[in-house]
């Protein structure tokens, strides 16, 4: 039995490694890595940002299933932990805390924190969706059922990070910088203490709330991802970095500004039709992504940067901890099973690894300038750029480090994404970036690799349910109980169309809104919008692109498309429609309090 290892990189998109077209790539080790491995070429996260694309990923559920990701994975009866814990593997997870599984997994996962962690993090867009439903009137039974769960989950989660944090500094240990000067056992009593009022009247208590606009009881408004100590020794010494490299800083800002404003991809007419838009006041998304991708250049300044950026781990240090852990579980009849997850190429982007020494620093920096001089018609959000370059090397000093200490051949590594990218901007889109059905948000790398395994290239469209079998049939662990999804190194399975979905922006609920399919083949990318509760046909066809002659996705076919030629996908779509309000009609019925 070998460890196995999955490193989920944040707001990573496959898209990226097309990046010659732009001058040299800015992830020359990784590409290497993919000729010897297991590489999955058109590979799709099921949700367009973290909540829902971990759905499917974690669980093996479709991303929508048992009232989507309104509650996370607690509605799941397994996921990937439950397989490899039964299969005899130890569990870890390198993370931020706010990740809300079902309680039976306290004790079992061990945690190792890489930020702190606050009541809101888990209840904010949920409350702020219920809020509006509460002032609307509304809301009914279920969504107060709904509401009180998010509020468990959330007291649940917070709790148990503070509770682990109090017994044990391994596992803040990456989060140090963040969570310096937290008295964990005073905040696990307020919190605790506001726990037991909740649970004498649940109903009471967040009707109160939502009376209350919303306003959370100052016991569970204390945010201990910023401790109010000192300034840290980290900004002093990151400034003085900035300040002997001002002169690439400045320029990387103008030219930040210059490309942004004169990219020739952007379009007149759609500029024109937003700032209308604007003067009235509606959404104008268009430019208001240029003007976000404009102001980028503030991320060059490091006077502008928030402390929770610089005090947070980098993944640099986040991978050498793994490899200790895996380092100091030699020789241990059980191997590990270790999630890592890291916010490193989410905004804001890392690309300085500001908790090493300056030696290090200046390494990085020096990589930075390269790549920047060496892609001088890249159009979009430059420290994404830089991003990619800086996990390009971090990834290299892992597998180098896991080399070193004789864990590679006995370590299956997995690198892929949670969805694509929602921070790049490039190309500029009319739809919110973070939520829309575009292909940089949901082409994702998928690759594996196992040392006794045989490199390949899959070609079929695969998605993030195919993920728990294929790594379950490589470690030879029995597939017969599952039902979600198919191994990817199954020869009979190559998919020729993709499915992913999600809900419009905001709290993922259902029971008041549509769900929105988004299909992909090779030829055509779909996306169609329809309640569950309605028939398929009372739906909305909102996009389509014709993927071989508009790559960007710039030109939208909706309203001129001959639906033959688009039949296999639609037909998809309304197959998958049936089957989700299926689900969520069943899902009302079931008695889940044995998963909570």
């Amino acid at each position: 039995m070998k460890n196995v290892v999955i490193i989920t990189i944040d707001s990573f998109t496959a898209e990226a490694l097309k990046d010659e077209k732009y001058g040299e790539t800015s992830m020359p080790f990784f590409k290497k890595l993919i000729t010897k491995s297991i590489y999955a070429e058109n590979y799709y996260s099921e949700g367009p940002h973290t909540e829902m694309g971990l759905q499917a990923m974690v669980t093996g559920m479709n991303t929508l299933d048992n009232s989507a990701s309104l509650r996370r994975f607690v509605y799941a009866d397994k996921t990937i932990f439950d397989y490899f814990n039964e299969a005899g593997y130890k569990l870890a997870k390198i993370s931020w805390p706010a990740n809300y599984y079902p309680k039976r997994f306290y004790g079992i996962i061990e945690d190792y924190y890489t930020q702190g962690d606050s009541f809101i993090e888990v209840i904010y867009w949920r409350l702020l969706y219920y809020v509006d439903l509460y002032n609307k009137k509304e809301m009914v039974e279920q969504d107060y059922i709904d509401l009180i769960g998010c509020f468990v989950d959330s007291f649940n989660s917070y709790l148990n990070f503070l509770n682990k944090n109090i017994h044990g500094e391994k596992t803040y240990y990456l989060a140090k910088n963040r969570v310096r000067g937290i008295n964990f056992t005073k905040r696990y009593t307020e919190v605790k203490r506001e726990q037991e009022i909740f649970l004498k009247d649940q109903y009471k208590y967040v009707e109160n709330i939502l009376k209350n606009d919303g306003r959370l009881p100052d016991a569970l408004l204390q945010n201990d991802n910023d401790s109010r100590e000192e300034e840290s020794i980290i900004r002093e010494k990151v400034v003085q970095i900035y300040k002997e490299n001002r002169i690439f800083f400045n320029k990387l800002k103008i030219k930040q500004i210059v490309d942004s404003l004169f990219d020739k991809r952007l379009s007149i007419p759609k500029l024109i039709d937003s700032f209308i838009k604007y003067v009235r006041q509606e959404e104008h998304e268009y430019i208001g992504q240029l003007s976000a991708r404009t102001k980028q250049y503030r991320v060059f300044n490091i006077f502008k940067q928030n402390r929770e950026h610089i005090d947070s781990s980098s993944l640099k240090s986040q991978l050498r901890f793994l490899v200790k852990l895996l380092n100091e579980n030699k020789g241990s009849q059980k191997p590990y099973f270790v999630y890592l997850h890291t916010l490193s190429q989410h905004g804001p982007t890392q690309w300085l690894s500001y908790d090493m020494d300056v030696t290090e620093i200046k390494n990085e920096l020096k990589s930075a300038k390269k790549i920047i001089k060496n892609n001088k018609h890249y159009k979009g959000y430059y420290a994404y750029k830089l991003g990619l370059k800086y996990i390009d090397n971090c990834l290299k000093q892992f597998f180098e480090n896991l080399k070193n200490n004789d864990l590679l051949n006995n370590t299956i590594v997995v690198i892929t994404a949670d969805h694509g990218s929602s921070v790049s901007m490039n190309p500029l889109r009319e739809e919110a970036a973070f939520n829309n059905c575009h292909t940089e948000l949901f082409h994702i790398p998928m690759l594996i690799f196992d040392s006794d395994s045989k490199s390949r290239r899959l070609s079929g469209y695969y998605t993030h349910r195919d993920l728990i079998p294929t790594l379950l049939d490589i470690c030879k662990i029995d597939l017969n109980n599952i039902g979600r999804g198919k191994s990817m190194l199954d020869s009979s399975y190559c998919p020729e169309i993709a499915l992913s979905e999600r809900t419009p922006s905001g709290a993922p609920a259902l029971l008041h809104k549509n769900a929105i399919y988004t299909v992909r083949n090779k030829k055509y990318l779909v996306e169609y919008e329809c309640s569950i509760f309605k028939d398929f046909s009372e739906g909305i066809l909102k996009n389509v692109y014709d993927l071989e002659n508009d790559p960007d996705e710039l030109k939208n076919l909706a309203n001129t498309i001959d639906f033959k030629e688009i039949k296999d996908l639609l037909g998809c779509a309304n197959k998958r429609h049936i089957q989700l309000s299926n689900n969520y009609t069943d899902w009302l019925k079931r008695d889940v309090s044995k998963l909570e």
